[in-house]
């Protein structure tokens, strides 16, 4: 009884933004259309060639085991089909990555000069998603690497695989796949 009661009080505890992230895994990566790392589905008007729309959306990490300030952080995103473009701005830092405007793909190399502790839900950068033609458009995250003085992780994507969209514009919210276990099920309905 008493472990349960502990139990409670630590879930009343913990801070509602870290109960409410969709990717509950340790050092996560993915696109979000909140800075709170909630929302991986957006809806738009339908964009066309001499109507095209655009999405705010964030490039977040979740749940980073590393402890410090970050000093470097680099990776990639993209968007498919290529009915649009994606660009982007770091949260802080400078980018040295030499990107081509209005592409499909948008590359990161950020070096930080300024003290950014590692915190939960950490927002890398702010993205621009413009679209020019209908239907489903998936989002993807790559390579993504962080660095903290002395030491450095690569970030998992939310979705589970870097080929897996973590991300949906005007589609269906994507599903991370996950290998059953029998730990898992019994996750489910709390041991």
């Amino acid at each position: 009884m008493k472990m349960l009661r502990f139990s409670a009080i630590a879930l009343l505890l913990l801070p509602a933004v870290a109960l409410a992230q969709i990717d509950r895994d340790p050092n996560g990566i993915g696109i979000y259309f909140d800075q709170a790392a909630t929302q991986v589905l957006a809806t738009t008007d339908t964009p066309s060639q001499s109507n095209p729309v655009t999405v705010d959306a964030w490039l977040i990490a979740t749940h980073c085991s590393l402890i410090g300030e970050v000093n470097y952080w680099e990776g990639g995103v993209s968007l498919s089909p290529m009915n649009g473009w994606i660009t982007g701005g770091a949260s802080w830092g400078f980018n040295v990555a030499d990107n081509m405007c209005c592409g499909p793909n948008w590359y990161f190399q950020v070096l930080v000069g300024e003290t950014v502790p590692v915190t939960n839900p950490l927002v890398l950068a702010h993205l621009t998603i413009g679209l020019y033609e209908g239907g489903p458009t998936y989002l993807y995250v790559a390579g993504v690497h962080i660095s903290v003085p002395g030491t450095g992780m690569t970030l998992h994507p939310s979705s589970g695989a870097e080929n897996l969209p973590v991300a949906v514009i005007n589609g269906e919210a994507p599903v991370r796949v996950v290998p059953v276990t029998w730990g898992a099920v019994k996750d489910l309905y709390g041991r």
